[in-house]
């Protein structure tokens, strides 16, 4: 039984009306991506008394279902609450500086996102077969962030026959459209991180992630655009054409770890100090 609706849950479910976020379901046929798509009734959250995510009645690691090489894409989730933070540890093979740092940081994530009543779920690897091979792609050689359908989506060039065409894409959006995120996450790395870019509502949330990193590591910024089209990218699907605040965390690639963990502790940290900043001010409106 779901606890009575409080203070905080209602400031929740205002922010969610604000957005209205028009959510999507999922088939795994091969129906053209609009016909695979079918829009939440933007009066669903919002009926909803409290939208308190539950945790998972089995601990630890579970399974959302195979890659193309059948290994599995695995989720876990950490706290339960009002806000959501879906967040995906790798979805380029070749850029696993955050995935391999995810031992060391659920304990501290973890301990944060209960104490401030954040729901956050893990999804592991989001393209098992490109890290065990060290390639941006799946083992379709399709890039697993050109895959989804934003309007901005073109098929080909790497980006797969048509949008959701690969289980990859077609298993963890399933399971984003079951959490319903109120904010996503997305680890990368390149050479000119660390730095954090965002799409949709997001600005704030990016800007106290990078104040916060930048005391354990000056070089840490926002910035605002990648500078070159992301057709069919997470960004333009979730923060461009859905309005849901999405931030893509370039960590810098083949750096120092240790340097790396201590700033993504101290930026998570301050991330959620400013989702319970903006719940704090909409329960007040």
């Amino acid at each position: 039984m779901r606890p009575a609706a409080t203070e905080k849950t209602c400031a929740s479910e205002r922010l969610r009306r604000g957005r209205i976020l028009p959510w999507l379901l999922l088939w795994t046929g091969c129906a053209a991506p609009d016909a695979k798509e079918e829009a939440m009734d933007p009066g669903r959250s919002a009926a909803r008394e409290n939208p308190v995510r539950e945790l998972d009645t089995a601990p630890g690691w579970r399974s959302l279902g195979p890659s193309v090489q059948g290994r599995e894409l695995r989720i876990m989730d950490l706290s339960r609450g009002e806000f959501g933070i879906y967040w995906i540890g790798s979805i380029h093979g070749n850029e696993t500086e955050g995935h391999s740092l995810l031992p060391e940081l659920l304990p501290e994530w973890t301990r944060s996102a209960r104490e401030s009543g954040i729901a956050l779920r893990i999804c592991e690897d989001m393209n098992p077969d490109g890290s065990a091979a060290r390639r941006r792609g799946n083992a379709s050689g399709v890039d697993l962030n050109r895959n989804w359908p934003a309007k901005n989506y073109r098929p080909g060039g790497g980006r797969g026959s048509e949008a959701w065409s690969e289980p990859e894409t077609q298993a963890v959006g399933r399971d984003m459209a079951a959490f319903e995120p109120d904010l996503v996450i997305v680890f990368h790395s390149t050479w000119r991180g660390p730095f954090v870019n965002f799409d949709g509502p997001a600005q704030a949330f990016a800007k106290a992630w990078v104040d916060a990193a930048k005391t354990t590591d000056p070089r840490w910024k926002v910035v605002p655009s990648m500078g070159y089209p992301t057709p069919g990218s997470m960004g333009s699907y979730f923060g461009v054409d859905r309005n849901i605040p999405i931030l893509t965390v370039e960590l810098r690639r083949d750096e120092n770890s240790d340097k790396a963990f201590k700033a993504l502790v101290a930026g998570f940290a301050a991330l959620v100090h400013e989702i319970q900043k903006q719940l704090l001010a909409t329960s007040g409106s």
